[in-house]
């Protein structure tokens, strides 16, 4: 998902909250034809597609290690301070 990419996932996995979250991919059950319609879907449609690709990569950018240091960093100052 960090390399900008539209993504297909299983239902009931910890990424299908990241998916909800940030709309750059799908969860199904583990099923081959849910898999190649899910696939085809995206492939087929670009509008679709580029904007999962968008949504992919903003997401990316918040999980670079540095911004997400900085944001514990700053969690550990504001319980100290509290």
């Amino acid at each position: 998902m960090d390399a900008g990419l539209p993504i297909i996932g299983n239902h009931g996995m910890e990424t299908e909250d990241v998916f909800l979250k940030h709309g750059f991919g799908g969860c199904f059950d583990f099923v081959a034809d849910y898999f190649a319609r899910a696939a085809v879907n995206i492939l087929s449609d670009a509008d679709h597609y580029h904007s999962l690709v968008d949504n992919a990569r903003k997401s990316a950018k918040e999980r670079d290690w540095q911004v997400l240091m900085a944001r514990e960093y700053q969690l550990l100052q504001d319980a100290c301070a509290n």
